[in-house]
């Protein structure tokens, strides 16, 4: 049995565009208070920090909910994501297809039901492998 874990990657533009919305809210906020000496001109750069605020939590949110996990043995597979979780018997795949991007692999199952599991790049080719591996011996195949 192997475990296969995937987390997507950091949403760094979203991350730094929070962080921007925060120092220009802070400076925007010091800059008409110490202007004017009127503390409710402030409330604009507030409202900055705050919008900047909800797009870190949000960025931080998305990024921990969108996480997969999958099983492999010799009998199935079975994910877990936000979705849920799913399972599936070697026996009852009819294929499985990786995602021109090499971000996706679907599993089809012989009743046309389909699995998806979304794979940040670069690391499918050992769950690919494995995969291959997995259902040639399920179904009787040896080396050439």
């Amino acid at each position: 049995m192997s475990l296969h874990r995937f987390r997507p990657p950091l949403p760094i533009r979203a991350l730094a565009v929070a962080a921007g919305l925060a120092v220009a809210g802070a400076v925007l906020s010091v800059a008409l208070t110490a202007a004017t000496g009127n503390r409710w001109l402030a409330a604009p750069g507030l409202v900055l920090v705050a919008l900047g605020a909800a797009m870190l939590v949000a960025a931080i949110v998305t990024t921990s909910r969108n996480r997969a996990e999958i099983e492999l043995d010799d009998e199935g597979y079975r994910v877990r994501n936000r979705v849920g979780e799913l399972s599936g018997r070697w026996r009852d795949v009819s294929k499985v297809v990786l995602a021109q991007s090499g971000d996706r692999i679907t599993f089809v199952a012989k009743d046309g039901s389909h699995v998806h599991l979304v794979c940040p790049q670069g690391s499918v080719d050992a769950l690919v492998g494995e995969v291959t591996t997995l259902l040639n011996r399920d179904r009787g195949y040896g080396r050439i």
